[in-house]
């Protein structure tokens, strides 16, 4: 284990999960818009904006929480198969969720004035960034 796995891995632990009840809150309080999840030219409606939006709620906790047994595994000096496979997948996704998809999300999404362009142009993107160098600490 390295140094700074254990900082990495709680900043990490702990950001996903706050995301995660942050967006829990934005749906429970009625201040979500669909804005927040995907572009307007991609074509959901607020209800299957809001399902995705709390499957995606409760797949930040569920990773907020693998990354922590993770980091206690590896704080105990033991290496585990699973895990190390799914890092490795948490890691991937991050990293494939800042390169985007090249049409609504990621680094090289194209630049318009949707509110969700703007959003992940100037949060989301340089999170997930953030998120994935802070990954590459529990893997080795």
């Amino acid at each position: 284990m390295n140094a700074y796995a254990p900082l990495a891995g709680y900043i990490l632990a702990s950001m996903m999960a706050l995301a995660g009840l942050l967006s829990w809150f934005l749906l429970l309080s009625g201040r979500f818009k669909p804005s927040m999840l995907l572009p307007a030219s991609a074509g959901l409606n607020l209800s299957q904006s809001r399902r995705w939006f709390a499957i995606q709620a409760a797949l930040l906790i569920i990773a907020a929480l693998l990354v922590y047994v993770r980091l206690t595994q590896l704080q105990q000096g033991h290496r585990d198969n699973v895990m190390d496979n799914i890092t490795y997948g948490i890691s991937s996704l991050l990293f494939f969720r800042v390169i985007g998809d090249f049409r609504f999300i990621g680094a090289f999404a194209p630049h318009t004035d949707d509110p969700f362009s703007r959003l992940d142009r100037k949060a989301l993107s340089p999170l997930f960034l953030f998120w994935f160098a802070l990954s590459i600490f529990l893997l080795f």
